[in-house]
Parts: C-alpha cells; sequence; structure tokens
C-alpha cells in the first residue's frame, strides 16, 4: 500500500509541475536561480523569507508541490539558517 501512496504523490508532483509549465509566462515568477543545474520536480519558490518558507515546508496541509518549492527554495539560498529550516522540515 506505502509504494501506491508514493506513486500517486510522483503523479500529483507531476500534475502540478505541467500546470506551472503551461501557465502564461507573464504569470510566472521571477525564479531564483538554481546554482546545482539540477532538474527539479518543482520550481523554487520566489518567496525570500526563511521563516515563511519553513512554514510551508513543514505545513502537512500545503499541497506537495507547494512544499517542494519551498524545499528548493530554501536549498538554493545555501545558508546556515535555510539549513537549518530544512533540516527541521
Amino acid at each position: 500500500m506505502l509504494a501506491i501512496a508514493q506513486v500517486a504523490e510522483t503523479c500529483q508532483l507531476a500534475v502540478e509541475r505541467i500546470k506551472w509549465l503551461h501557465r502564461p509566462q507573464q504569470n510566472k515568477e521571477n525564479l531564483p536561480s538554481n546554482p546545482y543545474a539540477s532538474v527539479d520536480p518543482a520550481p523554487p519558490s520566489s518567496e525570500k523569507n526563511i521563516e515563511s518558507l519553513k512554514h510551508t515546508l513543514t505545513n502537512e496541509e500545503a499541497s506537495l508541490f507547494a512544499r517542494y518549492r519551498a524545499m528548493f527554495a530554501l536549498r538554493n539560498q545555501a545558508t546556515a539558517e535555510a539549513a537549518t529550516a530544512l533540516a527541521e522540515g
């Protein structure tokens, strides 16, 4: 049963990414650069506030896509405070 939940979550991420990619360009926020040149399942959030990002990351009511966006935004900040927020997540 656990594998089914993991596949469902992966599919949810993929659907949300497709929806995000198909939004009109003018509606997309200016994304921070990705210093790791990785292809992530969700774009980083444009939010900069670490506490806000940590809140989203740890909010089990938030969509997995929103939580991933917060996680990648924290990763990209590459600061000790952001790393601590990631560890708390």
